[in-house]
């Protein structure tokens, strides 16, 4: 394996360590997370939701009971949508619910529900007959169909407050978070047993009206105590504000139903119809003032979960970016050393193809040095040729100058005469000065003069052997 190879995949090992490890550690807190998310998750949604149960509950009792009492359509209609949010508050609960005590009480809040709907189309048949048959209804006339509506509304209201101490029986602040329900219970019970007796003119109705008033101030004690934080003390003093306000219309309220007996012998609740919606406003905003409170007081116990998830989520975050960052830098310096292990590699190769390059370079040249060597050689050897036939030509021509000039010769003998005076033949002087050497033959003219007789013969001759 070559060196950058080996380096990459030492790179790429160190990168998958830290990687399984940054998995691991996230893994491990998103576990964390997610037992505290859903915790947190379950533990407001029963709060809440049960806290609805409980006052739609007795929402669609009071709505149907002063329904009965005014027969006013826009009650019927709101009992109608509380029975629609009842439904969906129980399905909500199924959903989030897990202890077995709590799916068991949720199955007994269905019976109930059940049996409150039925009761209530039951009594709002009974209503119509009767305003058909005798153009009024007299609620003493269907007091037990009455009693056994408000019954089961009775029984809802207590399960969901039994389920909500059983999902909030380990926090800190159950006390607390009890006591607010229970405040936006209480306003719906006061509200009930109110209409409940003016419908019927129950004492033991008109009693209970003062009972749940008592036990509102029991709860509000109880939250003065256990209430710090300034957001639910403020929503405890605008409690106290409205419970203030409350009281003095149901004690009107109640002397104006006294005084309507005392006067014509029957109550006339439908004369008090403003007075009764004033109360019914206070009642609900007590009630929804005492859900807020409920969910602010599991927000409170809830926050030190939120804030250790907080923790864990920072935790998270600095195993990703530690995690991440070596991933990173072992991803950068691998790509730097494999660039340079490449850029190494290169040289090398470009080194060696140098060398390759020098070396027939270089036997090139060797080649061309003996070539050039050779051609010199050459070139000395025909330059010292070219002197010699230099010498040779000037020889020559010094010999070619010994014949030149006027030469004096015999006009009969045809003799010469040299420097020094003496008469040669002139094939002996021109022997003598130069490298010409004679052979004696005979011209035609002179064989027809010598050899008449054989001339023709013998020139004949001679023409044809040199055309041939």
């Amino acid at each position: 394996m070559k060196f950058r190879d080996k380096l990459m995949a030492g790179y790429l090992l160190a990168a998958a360590l830290i990687t399984m490890s940054g998995l691991f550690g996230i893994y491990g807190t998103e576990k964390i997370v997610t037992l505290l998310e859903s915790k947190d998750m379950v533990v407001r949604s029963i709060v809440i939701s049960a806290s609805i149960l409980a006052r739609n509950a007795k929402s669609l009792e009071s709505n149907l009971l002063i329904y009965l009492m005014f027969g006013n359509k826009e009650f019927k209609e709101n009992y109608f949508r509380q029975v629609t949010e009842l439904r969906e508050a129980e399905r909500s609960l199924r959903q989030v619910v897990q202890d077995p005590h709590g799916m068991r009480i949720l199955d007994l809040v269905k019976s109930e529900s059940d049996l409150a709907v039925t009761a209530g189309r039951a009594l709002l048949d009974s209503f119509d007959a009767s305003v058909e048959t005798n153009s009024t209804y007299v609620a003493s006339d269907h007091k037990d169909l009455i009693t056994a509506f408000v019954e089961t509304t009775r029984n809802i209201r207590r399960q969901a407050m039994k389920l909500a101490d059983i999902e909030t029986n380990f926090l800190n602040r159950q006390e607390a978070i009890t006591a607010s329900m229970e405040i936006a219970s209480y306003s719906k019970r006061l509200q009930g047993h109110l209409i409940l007796y003016l419908l019927l003119q129950n004492s033991e109705e008109r009693r209970k009206v003062f009972d749940r008033y008592q036990s509102f101030y029991e709860m509000i004690s109880i939250l003065d105590d256990k209430l710090i934080d300034p957001a639910a003390r403020k929503i405890l003093n605008e409690i106290r504000i409205e419970m203030e306000q409350m009281m003095p219309a149901v004690q009107e309220l109640l002397n104006r139903n006294d005084s309507s007996i005392a006067n014509k012998g029957f109550p006339s609740p439908e004369h008090h119809e403003a007075l009764i919606r004033k109360v019914c406003a206070l009642t609900n905003s007590l009630g929804n003032k005492g859900v807020a409170l409920a969910r602010l007081n599991v927000h409170l116990e809830t926050e030190p979960q939120n804030l250790a998830l907080e923790r864990v989520r920072f935790v998270q975050l600095t195993i990703l970016v530690v995690t991440v960052i070596p991933i990173i830098l072992a991803s950068i310096l691998g790509c730097v050393a494999n660039r340079k292990a490449t850029e190494l590699a290169e040289s090398k190769s470009e080194l060696e193809y140098l060398n390759n390059a020098l070396d027939e370079r270089s036997n090139e040249l060797t080649i061309a040095n003996e070539q050039l060597k050779a051609k010199i050689l050459d070139h000395e050897k025909a330059e010292e040729e070219k002197s010699n036939l230099i010498i040779e030509l000037r020889e020559a021509l010094a010999e070619v100058k010994k014949l030149s000039g006027f030469l004096p010769i015999c006009s009969s003998c045809k003799k010469i005469r040299d420097d020094k005076g003496y008469w040669s033949e002139v094939e002996q002087y021109v022997s003598a000065h130069s490298d010409a050497e004679f052979s004696h033959s005979i011209c035609p003219d002179c064989m027809r003069s010598l050899y008449p007789e054989y001339a023709d013969a013998v020139l004949d001759r001679l023409e044809k052997d040199e055309k041939k």
